[in-house]
């Protein structure tokens, strides 16, 4: 078998492959930042909530907090996007629910993507 008459085929196929192994790693780098940021605002959300369960605070005080925490995690977000439930007067179990919706771009090349989320926290209100 002589050398000269290989296709050269095993070439090809590693170096397609070691681009979509780097655009993977590339897409990666600019997505996994934006989820964990997410999960850190859910739990900050739920510490909110409980906070605010706790210490009476107002809607318009857990809406001024919600975000300002979701600025602080580069997340855009209204006035509009923060929905508070405040707990009814009789209600057996008084809760304080948050549903927030929030959004952050991120930029890739040639193309600019919008990640829009939810995300929802209740607790109860008074302390043990």
């Amino acid at each position: 078998m002589r050398i000269d008459s290989q296709r050269g085929a095993g070439r090809i196929g590693c170096l397609v492959s070691l681009v979509l192994i780097l655009v993977f790693l590339f897409l990666s780098f600019k997505v996994a930042p934006v989820y964990l940021d997410k999960l850190d605002f859910e739990d900050g959300l739920a510490r909110i909530a409980s906070r605010a369960g706790v210490e009476s605070w107002t809607p318009k005080t857990v809406k001024e907090r919600v975000i300002a925490l979701a600025r602080s995690k580069d997340f855009e977000v209204t006035p509009e996007d923060v929905k508070v439930t405040a707990p009814l007067r009789f209600q057996p179990v008084p809760e304080i629910k948050i549903d927030v919706r929030y959004r952050r771009q991120v930029e890739l090349p040639g193309y600019v993507h919008v990640f829009h989320f939810e995300s929802k926290a209740s607790s109860f209100v008074g302390r043990l």
